[in-house]
């Protein structure tokens, strides 16, 4: 990935255990307007991540013998998805696992405690917004930690851009908080040549203002691409890394 500069260290919020209210990462929802009536497009269901942990007594999964086993407990993803795990601190591709009729799920990946987790779910031309947590080992079991989020800022559309039909993207940041914001630190979980970042980085955000990203696609390869793109977005004081997910679907 190119992106117009780097660097910047990050730091992360504690929010919680497993079992804590999970806020969804990004809306996907829009409106189609027919003559004289907008009509709602449904979201897509949602990942349940207070649904999502180590095995237990609902699992029906044996232990995983290279890696770790996460599970889904009944109602935790929508039936007919394939669930997507991906490790953000590796490079690894996504560990992927069906839903089953009753929404649940068995993922096995390589994590270690600590380390930033991505879920999402794809079901035909339907996919989940992510929804991150930590991997937080507190033996002999762990639990997921939701990712901390600044609760006023926004992202347009969101933690994930599509480049499935268009090589131009624009990621809009705004800025809900009592004061500026700031964009430092752009990089990438696997470098991909694919994918470009133009806009120049750092960058600040006024209270009550939005920033443009302009992001770009030139396929290097004809399957599917996907990367993540990290940048740190500073409040107060405080830093937290921010992942973007990045994807195009194979050439027709």
């Amino acid at each position: 990935m190119k992106i117009a500069a780097s660097g910047s260290r990050c730091t992360r919020l504690a929010l919680g255990g497993f079992a804590a209210a999970f806020a969804a990462s990004a809306g996907l929802g829009s409106a189609s307007c027919g003559p004289g009536v907008a009509t709602p497009v449904p979201e897509p269901p949602t990942l349940r991540l207070d649904h999502v942990g180590p095995a237990g007594k609902d699992s029906t999964a044996q232990p995983a013998t290279n890696g770790t086993h996460i599970y889904g407990l009944p109602g935790a993803a929508p039936v007919g998805a394939i669930v997507r795990v991906t490790n953000l601190d590796g490079k690894a591709p996504p560990s992927v696992a069906n839903v089953v009729a009753d929404g649940s799920f068995d993922v096995v990946l390589n994590v270690v405690s600590g380390q930033e987790l991505r879920f999402d779910w794809l079901r035909g031309s339907e996919r989940g917004a992510p929804q991150d947590a930590h991997f937080v080992v507190d033996a002999p079991t762990f639990h997921l930690e939701p990712s901390a989020r600044f609760a006023c800022v926004r992202l347009t559309p969101g933690f994930a851009v599509d480049f499935g039909i268009t090589s131009l993207q624009t990621l809009v940041l705004g800025d809900d908080c009592a004061a500026t914001v700031s964009l430092s630190g752009p990089r990438s979980r696997l470098g991909l040549p694919d994918f470009t970042l133009a806009t120049a980085l750092p960058l600040d955000v006024a209270p009550s203002g939005e920033a443009a990203l302009s992001l770009s696609f030139r396929r290097s390869q004809t399957t599917a691409r996907e990367d993540t793109l990290f940048f740190d977005v500073s409040n107060e004081g405080t830093i937290i890394r921010y992942p973007i997910t990045l994807s195009a679907p194979a050439s027709p």
